[in-house]
């Protein structure tokens, strides 16, 4: 009984405080919140203005259109024909879709609902003997549009099962319980505000999910699934001013989010460069600030733009979180990418075929501070939106760099890792490409390509592959081999694309050298290097001769190389190689072989890491994956 009686007083300041705040002298009072159910996840209200109520119709339906409430709204208004001078709107939960309720506050004739229940455009039913309508006389089925008289002034519209919840609702308590502390951000005198509570989002990913997209335990995914509720409002006056204030976890997520939609706004800039000068002007005047843990958009909306954007899909992913970054993110395996690259913190390292910049901010967050990220690409307009996105961020340990088609204009032995992501199948002098990139990186550098291929097209001339944007793995294969890089992986199944039929390959490719070189300073390259450093590895040439090679002795084909020379490879798949003989003159069975089991001459695909035969897993065995026999390395043990 206490109990009830706390919470009859709660509803009761509640709504003064609310009255208080949306008042006779604000936009919104509070009386049309008591019909909306508890848990909806969105509500909106919107106040005609008296004066352009034109564009101010249009920013409306541009945002009820986003929110999937549009169908719902010109329902009533192709049924009661009057627009009303207030209008709430939710979007409450159900087992299947999200049940959308509508209010509508006007001076409605009290004979409206039943003389189209005469005309017999309605049919007439009761619960909890009310009276309601449904726009399908022959039946009552769930989702038919009905609609019923809540008192003089309020209509309520939905489908039947939003009715008939409605009708349920005992009237005289604010049934949205979050929206007390988010109101008051609301400023008097708009016209238009909209409350997003994290159900409305959806952002649900499992752990294994997160983390794959995660660098150093942060990613878009995993800051939208920890993203707290928006709320926008609109102004209209000459024009509309539309601001939209988003709570993130912590102020780091809320960088991370907001680096994200700079970057959905520069793409929507970039790839409507035909679209008219008024809409080009919103995107170019949008503004996205941080206050600690709190996103902020700002758009100034026209009249003109406005007549030109109608039912725009940028608007539904503004409104709902629905960025690029966070689809590409779990499509990409960026954490598997990244351990390839053997990235750590005060490395450089260089994104080739930037774009807009998807790795090289993930990079700079990989290099902390203390690191240098170049982003090359040969698109000046991309450049600049990428410029201008790492200012804004900020990350000064990046920087852009115009490249050349045959030339990414990259200091010589200056680099520790490099990434070619969808972009090397684009390179026209991709060979010219290669041995650039071969001179920038230092003596064991790594690069990291990743291509999308077709296996229809597989056996296609490289130009008939390239005009349909994939490229074949040998191709590129042979391609770096050509070039003296050494080749340390691949995969030719790291990512598939069921939708459009095409997969995406992986190569894990390194810069022979010694270690001793001084930076910028090489041997001459070519295909089989006899190099010499600290942990030396005797192999013989293909003419039998005796060789040392250099290989780091925490890369996977170390460990792999290693795991051959102890005798540990299993034969895998039928394959019979000629024995391979002890080179240690001082072993006992030297020139006898090791052992009758003929160790082959393979190497293991897996989802970006390389697993040696004996089961030993070169990568985390919760990353590991299954193994296949593909191309042998270019080495002989």
């Amino acid at each position: 009984m206490k109990l009830a009686m706390r919470l009859i007083g709660f509803s009761t300041v509640l709504a003064a405080l609310m009255a208080a705040i949306f008042g006779q002298s604000g936009a919104f009072g509070v009386a049309e919140l008591q019909w909306i159910p508890d848990g909806a996840k969105l509500v909106m209200a919107f106040d005609r203005p008296p004066a352009n109520d034109a564009l101010f119709a249009r920013v409306r339906d541009e945002i009820l259109s986003a929110t999937h409430a549009g169908d719902t709204f010109h329902d009533f208004l192709r049924l009661v024909s009057r627009d009303p001078d207030r209008l709430v709107i939710a979007a409450v939960p159900t087992p299947g879709e999200d049940e959308i309720i509508g209010i509508a506050r006007d001076s409605f004739d009290g004979d409206l609902l039943p003389g189209l229940a005469r005309a017999g455009k309605l049919s007439l039913h009761e619960q909890n003997r009310r009276s309601f309508y449904i726009a399908a006389p022959e039946g009552a089925r769930e989702n038919d549009f009905a609609i019923t008289p809540l008192d003089a002034n309020h209509l309520a519209f939905g489908g039947v099962s939003a009715i008939r919840r409605i009708l349920d609702i005992d009237r005289g308590a604010l049934q949205v319980v979050a929206l007390p502390g988010l109101l008051p951000e609301v400023a008097p005198g708009v016209e238009a505000w909209g409350l997003f509570l994290p159900g409305w989002f959806g952002f649900r990913h499992d752990e294994s999910q997160l983390l794959r997209c995660d660098v150093r335990g942060r990613s878009v995914s995993r800051s939208l699934a920890n993203l707290g509720p928006a709320l926008f409002s609109v102004r209209v006056s000459a024009d509309a001013e539309f601001r939209m204030r988003t709570q993130a976890r912590d102020a780091d997520d809320a960088l991370i989010l907001a680096d994200a939609l700079r970057a959905f706004l520069a793409g929507q800039r970039v790839g409507n460069k035909n679209a008219p000068a008024e809409v080009r002007k919103v995107l170019e005047e949008a503004r996205v600030a941080t206050d600690g843990a709190a996103i902020r958009l700002s758009l100034r909306l026209t009249l003109q733009a406005m007549e030109r954007i109608r039912n725009n899909q940028a608007s539904t992913r503004i409104l709902r979180w629905q960025l690029d970054s966070q689809e590409r993110e779990l499509r990409s395996n960026i954490g598997e990418i990244f351990d390839l690259m053997q990235i750590n913190e005060g490395d450089h390292v260089a994104d080739i075929g930037a774009g807009l910049g998807f790795f090289t901010v993930r990079l700079a967050r990989a290099v902390g501070a203390r690191g240098r990220v170049l982003a090359v690409d040969i698109d000046p307009e991309a450049l600049g939106e990428l410029e201008k996105r790492l200012r804004e961020a900020p990350f000064p340990q990046a920087q852009v760099v115009r490249g050349e088609p045959d030339d990414p204009k990259l200091p010589p032995g200056a680099l520790d890792a490099a990434l070619i992501f969808n972009s090397y199948h684009e390179m026209s002098e991709y060979q010219k490409m290669l041995e650039r990139i071969l001179r920038a990186l230092k003596p064991g550098g790594r690069l990291v390509l990743v291509e999308p291929f077709s296996e229809a097209r597989r056996k296609d001339p490289r130009e008939s592959q390239v005009r349909e944007h994939v490229i074949a793995p040998e191709l590129a294969e042979a391609e770096l081999r050509r070039t003296g890089f050494e080749i340390v992986a691949r995969n030719d199944e790291f990512n598939e694309h069921r939708d459009s039929g095409t997969s995406e390959w992986l190569i894990l490719a390194r810069r022979p050298g010694t270690a001793c070189a001084p930076l910028g300073q090489f041997p001459e390259v070519h295909a089989n290097p006899v190099t010499v450093c600290e942990t030396p590895v005797q192999t013989r040439s293909d003419s039998g001769d005796p060789r040392t090679r250099c290989l780091p002795e925490k890369s996977p084909l170390a460990a792999l190389q290693n795991a051959a020379r102890r005798g540990r490879h299993e034969r895998v798949g039928g394959v019979r190689r000629r024995s391979r003989r002890t080179l240690d003159p001082s072993s006992p069975s030297h020139g006898r072989a090791r052992d009758e089991r003929h160790t082959p001459r393979v190497h293991y695909r897996t989802t970006g890491f390389v697993t040696s035969s004996s089961g030993v897993p070169i990568a985390p065995p919760s990353q590991t994956r299954r193994r296949e026999l593909i191309r042998p390395f270019s080495y002989q043990v």
